[in-house]
């Protein structure tokens, strides 16, 4: 096992260019399940910092304080001394007016952030006697906004930008209710089960989720979008997901809900050890591909599959260890009705492959990351990969001497994938298996040790500029559309290729303009600042080889 530096990240927190004391700072990531959550304060200097750290997707650090917010993207790289200075201004609010399916104003009626994490407080509202309201302060990741009001159906809005949001105007529409009471097969109220209404809505209101949780008392009220027969279901791993039927309007209801067998099990490892967060599959015999429930093992290996229909089904487990998908061999089992059968999930010691990661030069590439990939199973007894993080592994990292090791695979084929910053990963070049799709090696454990081979990427830089000299913050190079910063411009484009190549610019309100350069194997090259002149605007996702338009040669050396 190769073990990973942990990284670290440090800033500043501003204000009009002053420091700020005392300011919230989280890292976030776009896939929390697998990057954990972590918050510092900056110091009276207005600089913080997080350690011990690794590389993620979508990481995000945000600042709040006494009603302001800044929020940057940032990427964490070793031995980068580089910080990331967080500006704040004023938080966003999100105003308008609630109003009925008359255009009669809604006053009390509650508006509030649909709530991600636990730990902090989400704003709420509710709207004046005119129907107004104005919530906020907004944060930099809160964009679903939740308008209920006795009554009527909710709401949902969701926000592409508070601050760039005018006023809305939100209509409800008027809800028939079903009351009642949901209780277990002892009769006992059931608190805190999900019910939801199976039924579509009339084409004229839009789409809602009639959607509710029992109080303590097992007490429940669902807002139908209108009269007539409903589906009920209880979405709970405790019960079975059986439909009862109700009509709307009513009250009084008493639901009772089934309880069908449960499993209980363990999962280890080829040593016998329990294994924790891992993920525990279930799905019929006959339809291995379609999971029926799923749970995770707890930090004792132990998990318990609840309110599983008698039948025959397949279960197995998966966890993702430094790049690789583990997986138990499946078992077949049969629940019925009475106490259920205890199962054993016992992780395979499988199979070692490794190798090294080398440049187009031969020299051993320290920091690339290594993953594998198993392709569809060749023994029909063999469970398939069950997708469940967003993200995938985030593999192995190879030393200063540019080997890895990958444990555990199975002994059938497997995909090979390789990537660093700043470098692309070249199967043509690379030795050990064959290339698969242009992107990945295809090897099978216990064949020739792996030589990856990774191509620096050229760097063609620049910034692209207007009549005015403005930098544009949108426009199309080569076809593929740019976002760059718009008080700055500055733009980077990766390439393999190296040689004489040709550059098409297109820009809103502008004439597109097309260079050459010549690009060295392996180097950069720096465009400067590249004036675009008053035009006509040709914006396509195809050039059009008919316009024949001079083309210019920038001489520029790496």
């Amino acid at each position: 096992m190769h073990l990973t530096r942990p990284l670290n990240h440090a800033g500043r927190v501003l204000s009009q260019g002053s420091p700020v004391a005392g300011a919230r700072v989280e890292l976030t990531a776009e896939f929390p399940h697998d990057y954990p959550f972590q918050f510092a304060t900056s110091d009276a200097n207005g600089r913080f910092h997080f350690s011990g750290l690794r590389n993620g997707y979508g990481l995000k650090v945000s600042a709040f304080h006494e009603g302001m917010i800044a929020s940057e993207e940032v990427t964490l790289k070793e031995r980068n001394g580089a910080e990331t200075v967080l500006e704040l201004r004023p938080a966003p609010h999100f105003e308008g007016i609630v109003r009925d399916e008359a255009r009669q104003p809604i006053p009390g009626a509650r508006v509030s952030v649909v709530p991600e994490r636990l730990d902090i407080d989400y704003p709420v509202t509710t709207t004046n006697l005119d129907g107004r309201f104005r919530l906020g302060p907004f944060g930099p990741d809160m964009n679903q906004v939740t308008v209920s009001a006795p009554g009527h159906l909710d709401e949902f809005v969701t926000l592409s930008s508070p601050e760039a949001t005018s006023p809305a105007t939100i209509t409800l529409f008027r809800a028939v209710s079903i009351t009642g009471v949901a209780v277990d097969a002892h009769g006992a109220p059931a608190p805190n089960v999900t019910l939801r209404l199976e039924r579509q809505c009339n084409p004229a209101v839009p789409h809602h989720n009639h959607v509710t949780t029992t109080d303590d008392a097992g007490r429940f009220e669902l807002k139908a979008c209108r009269a007539g027969n409903w589906g009920l279901q209880a979405d709970d791993p405790r019960f079975l997901p059986d439909v009862a039927s109700v009509h709307a309007p009513s009250g009084d209801l008493r639901i009772s809900l089934k309880q069908g067998p449960t499993l209980p099990g363990i999962v280890l490892d080829e040593h016998g050890v329990p294994v924790p967060d891992a993920d525990v599959i279930l799905a019929r015999r006959e339809a291995k591909d379609t999971l029926r429930q799923n749970t995770s093992s707890d930090a004792q290996g132990h998990f318990q599959l609840g309110a599983v229909p008698p039948g025959h089904y397949t279960v197995w487990a998966q966890k993702e260890v430094l790049g690789v998908i583990r997986r138990t061999v499946a078992q077949d089992i049969e629940l019925r009705e009475g106490p259920p059968p205890q199962v054993e999930l016992r992780f395979p010691e499988g199979v070692t492959v490794s190798g090294i990661v080398v440049t187009t030069s031969g020299r051993p590439l320290e920091g690339a990351t290594i993953a594998t990939s198993r392709q569809s199973p060749t023994d029909a007894t063999e469970p398939p990969t069950v997708s469940f993080r967003c993200g995938g592994p985030f593999g192995v990292r190879t030393g200063a001497d540019g080997r890895f090791v990958l444990r555990h695979l199975s002994s059938g084929p497997h995909t090979i994938s390789a990537w660093k910053d700043g470098y692309t990963f070249v199967p043509a070049q690379s030795t050990g298996g064959t290339e698969y799709e242009s992107s990945a090696l295809l090897v099978k454990p216990g064949e020739a040790p792996l030589r990856i081979v990774m191509q620096r990427d050229s760097q063609i830089r620049g910034r692209l500029l207007g009549p005015g000299g403005s930098p544009f913050s949108n426009f199309v190079l080569n076809n593929r559309e740019f976002y760059v910063d718009p008080q700055d411009g500055a733009f980077k484009w990766s390439t393999l290729k190296s040689g004489v190549q040709t550059l098409r610019f297109d820009a809103p309100g502008v004439a597109s303009r097309t260079l050459t350069v010549d690009v060295p194997f392996e180097g950069d090259v720096e465009l400067g600042d590249i004036h675009m002149s008053p035009g006509p605007s040709i914006l396509s996702s195809v050039l059009d080889a008919t316009l024949h338009e001079p083309v210019e040669s920038a001489n520029l050396s790496p």
